[in-house]
């Protein structure tokens, strides 16, 4: 209601979650912890859409403080927490407290702040080193999530295609409503397509493969339809014509086996 600024707002969240969970592990307060538990979900709702959590308010906030908290574990906890929440994925301050954290405590928002910072360097295998570490200590589904699509970035950029399915799979294990995974899916099916088969219509049906996973993500998470729709009909071009179906003795809509690593059964289709 622009009654108090951000850093006020960001401050007041961190004063009250620390009680909130101070009092939730304090079993002599135990009768109470059922009315705490609506509190802290209260508590998060509120600040997740009041909309001042950016990452310049965190870093403003909390960096001058840093150096004063650096053995502080419940201080490190409950910034790397917010820079998470922000996505605050390149920042400096994110790297410091995650390094320290990770020292005194490892968890999946510290290890997850020392894979962007080992990613920022360019050292690939130490960042998957802690992202998988980021992935086994977070319970929390919706970052898990987001940690497990981004290995899986990381993997198709390296050409890693079935590491990288691999791990966008997992990624809808955990979040089975998320359009991310299946987009990711479906753009290594079409990045692959010279290197299934030997025919050129084998070839082509890696793109069939493409677009169910594109279709797939905007039905289960209708925020990616415009991103999948801009893929559809970007490799649905690349669908082979009538006359090369009918060649190759196929139907237009039967069932078909996408050779290679993608090994998927799809629709015929041409263009």
């Amino acid at each position: 209601m622009g009654q108090i600024d951000a850093e006020e707002v960001v401050n007041n969240y961190t004063t009250i979650s620390d009680i909130v969970d101070h009092t939730l592990k304090d079993q002599s307060k135990s009768r109470y912890h059922g009315v705490y538990e609506q509190v802290k979900g209260g508590v998060e709702s509120m600040f997740a859409n009041s909309g001042v959590a950016t990452c310049d308010v965190i870093i403003k906030i909390y960096e001058p403080q840093l150096e004063e908290n650096k053995f502080d574990l419940a201080w490190l906890k409950r910034v790397s927490q917010l820079l998470a929440r922000g996505l605050c994925e390149d920042a400096e301050l994110l790297y410091k407290v995650s390094e320290y954290q990770h020292n005194i405590e490892p968890s999946g928002a510290s290890a997850f702040g020392l894979a962007r910072m080992y990613l920022k360097a360019e050292d690939i295998d130490r960042a998957l080193e802690f992202y998988a570490q980021a992935v086994e200590l977070t319970e929390n589904a919706e970052q898990k999530g987001e940690y497990l699509n981004q290995m899986a970035t990381l993997h198709l950029s390296q050409d890693n295609l079935t590491q990288a399915r691999n791990h966008a799979l997992r990624a809808i294990e955990v979040r089975p409503d998320w359009g991310a995974p299946y987009i990711l899916i479906g753009k290594a099916y079409a990045l692959s397509a010279n290197s299934i088969g030997s025919k050129e219509l084998e070839k082509k049906s890696a793109y069939w493969a493409a677009v169910d996973k594109f279709m797939k993500a905007k039905s289960v998470d209708p925020s990616f339809a415009d991103e999948a729709n801009e893929q559809i009909r970007i490799y649905s071009a690349h669908f082979p014509a009538k006359d090369e179906v009918f060649f190759e003795g196929l139907e237009v809509g039967s069932t078909y086996t996408v050779g290679g690593w993608i090994n998927e059964r799809t629709t015929v289709r041409t263009k």
